[in-house]
């Protein structure tokens, strides 16, 4: 029997229950995230403080460190840029998440044992070996000059090297931008991975990509056009949202009108709410979003049809809030997650309004998502509202002549998700996710604890923000940028890649987080600002101030 219900109900559930963090001993992961951040916000690896702080972790060096804390102190090395250091300190080698597809074994090497083998000519020996060692390896070479030699041995016609290693020979390359010949040789490696590599490999599919921004880079739209289009055929591909984007983009650049819209179309089935399309719709948002924001009910079905094994689960998790038992409800609907995608999206929808009631922010995204994607029926003001949820917003109004509170909800939107006792794996906490580091610097002598307070931490928070704005005149990407990856990692970028273009700018970031992030947030501020900002502005008032290249001036 199908089992209908009103979304207008569910929308009515109000609230986001906390998640406490455990009060139990710190893990070495925590103790360096707190060291790490004791006296600066972002470390200088050359100073007397920061060595000292490496000095102190050696005493850890036998003892064993567990598997979740290794990856957390690979996330923390990366951050920071301290895996040479941390590497040292670990008895059971970490490395790097992304660098390798999951179903490879490759080998640790030191340092000297891979510039031996460079001597000797060697590279054969060095297919297997991890991105990271290979890239602390390149260091030593501080021109493209000098470095040529070894780009040119394993790019031999009729070679094919690993994926790893010519990764880390493009990776390093990239360390010469912006100069055109480290552009072009840049690009020759990328292009060469993906004749040799697995076309259905994440590190392949990264390397066509990058060549095709590089392209894009050299106005060279033509020579990038194949890729890309094979790219966005990959559906499950991170890559194909964005392939459609820069199809879309060089098809306006040279007119092709007809191209640009059917581009954009297909970049509209695929994710009708991405920040990619916004940019996209330009001139037509009015209509756009007067569609999006109908006041159309969905029905939303209690149990599936098509994945009964979850209707169990359900029917538990409903006993449990009833109850009371908001904790083992949480652990109920978090064992559905990944099954509930199979289902269908009246049941996603009916599974997100349990989520927002039980407090399960993340996952009610997750959800609404799916949903907004499979079935673009489902986009109306009510279940956008529950895709955007605006809470703890009386406090952030509070700051409005600091920081736009709009801009400030979408970040914390994507920081927390609005939940107050919030606390990351690297120890950052709150609506904000501040580490507690960064806190002390902005002043807070109130302890650690105290940044799980809505009031202080978005106090810090927006004075941490307004400082970055401060220090990138204004440029409210730029500051985001900086508040995920540290400033002093932007200034770099703007160096390596002085693009005119905004968002090719923030494509060619090579942190994959970073640049997810800033998107995100910004697709986030103009939702926000056009379902409850701006009463009295059209679409495209919101999206001049929300979309890239527009900047939030200083007063």
């Amino acid at each position: 029997m199908r089992f209908l219900y009103p979304i207008r109900c569910l929308a009515l559930v109000t609230g986001i229950a906390s998640s406490f963090a455990s009060d139990s001993k710190p893990t070495l992961s925590e103790i360096i995230a707190r060291e790490l951040t004791a006296t600066q916000v972002q470390p200088d690896l050359n100073t007397s403080d920061f060595k000292d702080f490496i000095k102190k972790l050696t005493q850890y060096k036998r003892k064993k460190i567990s598997r979740l804390d290794k990856d957390l102190l690979l996330i923390l090395c990366e951050k920071y840029d301290a895996c040479r250091y941390l590497d040292k300190i670990v008895s059971d080698p970490i490395t790097y998440s992304e660098n390798a597809d999951a179903h490879k074994k490759l080998r640790r090497m030191s340092i000297g044992q891979i510039r031996k083998l460079v001597t000797k000519s060697e590279y054969a020996k060095l297919d297997e070996i991890k991105i990271s060692d290979l890239t602390k390896a390149w260091d030593r070479y501080t021109t493209l000059e000098s470095f040529m030699p070894i780009i040119k041995a394993n790019l031999e016609p009729n070679s094919c090297r690993s994926n790893e290693l010519l990764i880390s020979l493009a990776f390093h390359t990239e360390d010469f931008f912006p100069e055109i010949e480290a552009r072009d040789t840049a690009t020759l490696i990328y292009d060469r991975i993906a004749t040799c590599g697995n076309r259905d490999s994440v590190l392949t599919e990264r390397s066509m990509y990058r060549s095709s921004l590089i392209k894009i880079w050299n106005n060279q739209c033509d020579k990038a056009e194949k890729t890309l289009v094979d790219l966005s055929s990959k559906k499950e591909s991170d890559f194909s949202t964005r392939s459609f984007f820069w199809l879309a983009k060089c098809a306006e650049n040279i007119g092709k009108k007809v191209a640009f819209r059917e581009y954009r179309e297909r970049l509209y089935t695929a994710n009708p709410i991405s920040y990619y399309l916004l940019l996209l719709q330009r001139g037509e948002l009015d209509e756009w979003t007067k569609i999006h924001k109908s006041e159309k009910d969905s029905d939303a079905w209690f149990r599936s049809k098509s994945a009964t094994e979850i209707n169990s689960g359900i029917y538990t998790a409903e006993g449990l809030l009833d109850a009371g038992e908001k904790d083992f409800a949480r652990q109920v609907l978090r064992s559905l997650e990944r099954k509930s995608l199979l289902a269908e999206p009246q049941v996603r929808l009916y599974l997100a309004a349990l989520a927002h009631r039980l407090g399960e922010s993340i996952m009610q995204f997750k959800l609404l998502d799916s949903v907004f994607r499979e079935d673009h029926n489902h986009i109306s003001t009510r279940t956008l509202k529950m895709f955007f949820p605006l809470k703890q917003f009386s406090v952030v109004w509070e700051h409005r002549e600091q920081v736009d509170p709009y801009l400030v909800a979408a970040l914390i939107r994507q920081e927390s998700g609005f939940n107050s006792n919030a606390r990351s794996r690297v120890g950052a906490r709150g609506l904000m996710q501040l580490m507690p580091g960064t806190a002390r610097l902005l002043g807070n002598r109130k302890g650690t604890n105290s940044l799980f307070d809505p009031e202080l931490n978005v106090k810090l928070g927006v004075r941490y923000f307004k400082n970055l704005l401060d220090r990138f005149d204004g440029d409210a990407e730029l500051a985001l940028a900086g508040y995920n990856a540290g400033p002093n990692r932007v200034d770099d970028w703007l160096k390596r890649y002085p693009i005119a273009d905004r968002m090719l700018f923030l494509e060619m970031i090579p942190f994959s987080e970073t640049r997810k992030y800033v998107s995100l947030i910004s697709r986030n501020y103009y939702w926000y600002l056009s379902l409850y900002g701006l009463k009295d502005g059209s679409a495209v008032d919101t999206v001049d101030r929300a979309m890239a290249s527009l900047r939030q001036k200083k007063e």
